[in-house]
C-alpha cells in the first residue's frame, strides 16, 4: 500500500503527497499528479500557507546543506 499524506487545502485544491504531488481540483473533481520543479529537480511541498493560497517547500543543495532554499508556489485556477 502506498502512503498518502495530506499537505493542506486551498480554495480550489486539496494537496497530497504520494510518490510525488497530487492536486485535487474541487471544482472539476479531478485529481492529477503534478511535478513541482526547482532547478530541474522535483520538490515535494510540506505545508500550505496560513491564507491557504500558497504551497511551501524547500530545496537543499548538496554543496550548501546548512542553507536550504524556501520555495513558494501560488496555486491559481
Amino acid at each position: 500500500m502506498i502512503p498518502v499524506v495530506f499537505v493542506g487545502e486551498t480554495k480550489d485544491y486539496l494537496v497530497f503527497n504520494s510518490k510525488g504531488t497530487i492536486l485535487y481540483n474541487k471544482k472539476k473533481r479531478i485529481a492529477e499528479r503534478v511535478k513541482l520543479m526547482y532547478r530541474d529537480e522535483e520538490f515535494i511541498p510540506k505545508f500550505i500557507s496560513e491564507d491557504n493560497t500558497t504551497v511551501i517547500g524547500s530545496y537543499e543543495d548538496e554543496e550548501n546543506e546548512d542553507n536550504p532554499v524556501l520555495i513558494l508556489v501560488r496555486l491559481e485556477e
